[in-house]
């Protein structure tokens, strides 16, 4: 797996094709632990292209972390909406001016098969829990396994599990994803050659 970094400049807008929802039965979402905040069923958004090569996205959207407090730290909020929920996801998603757009001008990705991979989980993308913290805290931090539901659920009804070419990116939150996941991606998809390019997300020490 190489991670690199990725810089588009967007001199112009254009219409793009939509990518179609999937949100995973429940028996799936269960045996994978793909739920998000709110325990509704994960899925992801799709848009078959080159069945060799990917493009998956993983959406930003901060964290959040409290019973209290303001909205973007305030999980019970949160889980009212498409970042804690997947009920609240549109039909469908369009990417004008990034990875997803199939604007070949400004978009070198263009021909890819393209998954975005909404952020409902309030962990930016790593949480393993398989359960609810508590019952003061109802809440499943599980957007790692989200992350694994979709390479899973992908490999079995399209062509990712013999891709050549895989990109992995995602902004803010989703860049701190992509950057941690990657190399689980990468052993998913051993024919592939994986790389990560992370559009802001850094972690910070003090």
């Amino acid at each position: 797996m190489h991670v690199c970094s990725l810089l588009l400049t967007v001199t112009m807008t254009s219409v793009s094709a939509a990518l179609s929802k999937f949100i995973f039965n429940s028996s799936f979402a269960a045996s994978s632990n793909a739920r998000c905040l709110d325990g509704t069923s994960a899925g992801y958004y799709f848009e078959a292209g080159d069945e060799s090569s990917f493009v998956i996205f993983l959406q930003g959207g901060g964290a959040c972390y409290a019973v209290n407090g303001d909205s973007s730290i305030n999980c019970a909020a949160r889980a009212k909406t498409a970042l804690g929920s997947s009920s609240y996801w549109p039909s469908t998603y369009t990417d004008s001016t990034n990875v997803l757009s199939e604007n070949s001008v400004i978009n070198p990705f263009a021909n890819f098969s393209r998954v975005f991979v909404p952020y409902c989980s309030g962990d930016v993308h790593l949480g393993t829990r398989t359960t609810i913290v508590s019952p003061d805290f109802p809440f499943y931090f599980s957007g790692h396994h989200i992350i694994g539901a979709v390479i899973t659920h992908l490999m079995e009804t399209t062509g990712l599990g013999t891709a050549k070419e895989v990109l992995l990116s995602g902004s803010s939150a989703g860049g701190i994803g992509s950057t941690v996941n990657s190399d689980f991606v990468a052993a998913a998809l051993p024919l592939a050659r994986v790389r990560a390019a992370p559009q802001g997300g850094g972690f910070f020490r003090l």
